[in-house]
């Protein structure tokens, strides 16, 4: 669908190889990409399971979320290390195996693949509302995004996960991309008291919209998420990484 634009279509070459050199557990691998007769063709790793989208559908335990949530740190950690930045973080691109294990979707691929109906965050009605609904204010503000530009969506899925509720949301992407750059969302524990405040301290860091106080790296958000497992004495089966 990149029809003539040979320029884009570089770019995705380019990106599905340093994509290709990524290795963790918590990420798909893009396996090959190959170009012939001028169509592009992504080898990509096949994970079973649903989406964290779907997973969100029934109740999630605080046992749960950290058990997820951990992974999908751990994911942004392995992945900027090697100076890949998705983009593009949303349920959607969250995969949740049978047995519990997260891989990741379109690491390094996501900001250059074209959208479809089925990537978007929201219904058909609100196309643009769903396509802003994770951005991070800097994206928004088309500025160059970096690691942070993940963590912030990383952090707005996290709240999602602990409200059963999107932070920003609001029907439209002139309303939504407002809330984004000017409004807080309600406090995580008015909604579910049952979030410690070190949980809710760490979220709200995460989606924090000045830079400067926002984490600088995805290892960051995996120390203070262990140090919140750690002082709450969470009774997990296997806390990954």
């Amino acid at each position: 669908r990149l029809g003539n634009d040979s320029g884009a279509r570089q770019r995705i070459l380019r990106e599905a190889q340093h994509a290709s050199c990524l290795s963790s557990e918590y990420i798909a691998r893009v396996h090959d990409v190959l170009e012939e007769n001028g169509e592009l063709f992504l080898v990509m790793e096949f994970v079973e399971g649903e989406t964290l989208r779907q997973r969100l559908q029934r109740p999630l335990s605080l046992e749960q979320f950290f058990e997820i949530a951990a992974q999908c740190a751990e994911a942004l950690k392995s992945a900027h290390e090697h100076g890949v930045v998705h983009c593009d973080i949303k349920p959607e691109n969250i995969m949740l195996t049978p047995g519990g294990q997260v891989k990741v979707l379109d690491f390094g691929l996501a900001n250059h693949l074209p959208r479809s109906d089925e990537s978007t965050t929201m219904d058909r009605a609100n196309l643009l509302g769903g396509t802003a609904a994770y951005m991070s204010p800097e994206v928004l503000l088309e500025k160059l995004p970096d690691a942070r530009t993940d963590i912030f969506s990383l952090g707005v899925v996290f709240y999602e996960m602990l409200t059963a509720r999107h932070p920003f949301f609001a029907g439209s992407f002139v309303a939504t991309s407002e809330r984004i750059l000017h409004e807080w969302p309600k406090e995580i524990r008015r909604i579910n008291p049952s979030v410690p405040d070190g949980l809710e301290r760490v979220v709200h860091k995460a989606m924090e919209k000045d830079l400067a106080k926002r984490y600088a790296s995805a290892r960051e958000l995996v120390d203070d998420l262990r140090a919140v497992v750690q002082v709450h004495c969470f009774d997990l089966a296997e806390l990954r990484g």
